[in-house]
């Protein structure tokens, strides 16, 4: 297992250096190895790739366009899993940043759903890592 700031460092390479919330993405991936809950922060990323996807795909059909209703869908369904995924990790944490983290990202403002899609788009470069080590035996 790679020390966290070294697996960071790789995500935020193979982002382009485009993280928007590093600090929390280093947040939830030191959380889920000391509380050994990989396979939550592993399917947190799948969700937000999903959940990243399906917006890049509403914004490019438009508001009229052939089958956005089936990708908002799946969509709402993605995000719901985000945050019930995100909710489900907090108890790991501190009190102080369980709250923040609801502030920031978990609650229903524009705001907070800006800050979380921002997320998505960091954990979705973390779940692209996890792909691309997959075959060569390297874990997170």
């Amino acid at each position: 297992m790679m020390p966290d700031h070294d697996l960071l460092n790789e995500v935020d390479a193979l982002s382009a250096h485009t993280l928007a919330r590093r600090g929390d993405l280093a947040l939830f991936l030191a959380l889920a190895r000391t509380a050994e809950i990989l396979q939550s922060l592993d399917d947190l990323g799948f969700h937000a790739k999903v959940v990243h996807r399906t917006a890049s795909i509403v914004k490019r059909l438009g508001p009229e366009g052939q089958g956005v209703t089936q990708v908002r869908a799946e969509f709402s369904r993605s995000l719901e899993m985000v945050r019930s995924l995100m909710t489900g990790l907090l108890p790991a944490l501190p009190k102080s940043e369980a709250d923040r983290i609801r502030r920031e990202y978990l609650s229903m403002t524009q705001e907070s759903l800006s800050n979380l899609m921002e997320l998505c788009s960091d954990l979705r470069w973390y779940k692209n890592w996890l792909i691309d080590n997959k075959s060569t035996g390297r874990t997170a």
